[in-house]
């Protein structure tokens, strides 16, 4: 396929699957607003669909956005700067409505992240179909609905596959651009440096030859770590703690766990008592299926780690929380699920499936009746 015809495809295929997936989320809210409307539902619930896509961690990135640091919630130093520093940009000229820039940001990065997932996945196995299954099993496995919403997910998932995908072709200092940012905008962010450092292997004798290409590849190796480190300073210069973030995240997910025992630990509840962690033990128990099978297909080290790397940090808490959001920054993840899709008539099922379990879970999320 000539480079022309793939960007063209590219873009057909994610903007379908954009389309199809927003408004699988364009559903769950009327359902949503049906539920709260006609059974009576009040407090929490309510003031979630009242919000619209404007909830949940949301309101934290619009606070930022609106009244800085100093003026939102001590807990809001948790939520990296650059997603509400965009939204903060794009609010200016329209005299500080920032709600809007952020939806804006989030969904157009969204699509152009599918765009970019689709070359690069092309690039890397060569095979055009496993590309286009992969960006439709992405766009509509069930936690993707919150690409909708105005959180970071959607611009973090951008900057991870343009780090790659620039890395790939030798062009390191767009690849550092993206991962000084991608540092700046979630705290796993960081975690692309796997990627990095398999594209470094990869490329060594090439590299070898030429200083100011590796001099590049440094530049990129470090860059999330220089992001990520940056703002921490930042904030202990702004508020003289400069481990508040990290902080208040151990105050939410709690202390270190072991994963394997907290995955146990969800299983043996969701079957004995409690309901809490059923389903953020189905996202854990998806995205170990798909590790798996990036393992057997044995898809690229770098991408298999990167994955594992992601997953480890999700269920290595207390508090079981939003695997399933980080099972959509970590693109490998969707490839796995792609590779099993082989025949049309496998693939439609699962995209049904999941497009009707993304409903579900949106219009739980709107209710509050899972956090997402």
């Amino acid at each position: 396929m000539t480079l022309q015809r793939s960007a063209r495809t590219a873009w057909r295929e994610a903007t379908l699957a954009f389309v199809v997936a927003r408004g699988c989320v364009l559903g769950a809210f009327a359902v949503s607003r049906l539920v709260v409307d006609h059974l009576g539902v009040r407090g929490v619930g309510r003031l979630h669909v009242e919000q619209g896509l404007m909830t949940w961690d949301a309101t934290y990135y619009w606070s930022i956005a609106h009244h800085g640091y100093g003026g939102s919630p001590a807990d809001a130093v948790r939520f990296f700067p650059l997603y509400p520093l965009l939204g903060w940009l794009g609010g200016l000229p329209l005299g500080g409505h920032e709600a809007v820039p952020l939806l804006v940001i989030g969904n157009g990065a969204a699509l152009v992240a599918l765009v970019v997932l689709f070359r690069l996945v092309e690039d890397q196995f060569g095979d055009s179909d496993l590309a286009r299954r992969s960006i439709w099993c992405l766009a509509l496995f069930p936690a993707a609905g919150i690409m909708a919403f105005g959180y970071s997910e959607s611009l973090a998932l951008l900057l991870s596959v343009v780090a790659l995908w620039a890395a790939r072709r030798g062009r390191w200092w767009w690849s550092a651009g993206a991962a000084l940012a991608l540092g700046l905008t979630r705290p796993v962010g960081v975690l692309v440096v796997v990627l990095v450092v398999a594209e470094l292997w990869r490329q060594r004798e090439t590299l070898r030859g030429h200083p100011s290409r590796l001099v590049g590849a440094g530049a990129a190796l470090l860059a999330p770590i220089v992001g990520t480190l940056g703002y921490l300073l930042w904030i202990g210069s702004r508020f003289g703690n400069w481990l508040a973030p990290l902080d208040e995240q151990r105050k939410l997910r709690g202390a270190f766990r072991d994963p394997f025992t907290r995955l146990w630990d969800a299983a043996y509840d969701t079957v004995t008592s409690s309901r809490v962690d059923v389903f953020n033990l189905a996202f854990a128990l998806l995205l170990i299926a798909a590790l798996v099978v990036l393992v057997l297909r044995r898809a690229p080290w770098g991408w298999v780690a990167f994955a594992a790397a992601n997953l480890i940090v999700a269920l290595s808490a207390e508090v079981f929380t939003s695997v399933g959001r980080y099972g959509l920054v970590a693109f490998p993840f969707a490839v796995g699920f792609a590779t099993l899709l082989r025949r049309r008539e496998h693939e439609t099922a699962w995209l049904v499936l999941s497009g009707g379990a993304m409903v579900a879970y949106v219009v739980l999320t709107f209710i509050g009746g899972q956090v997402p």
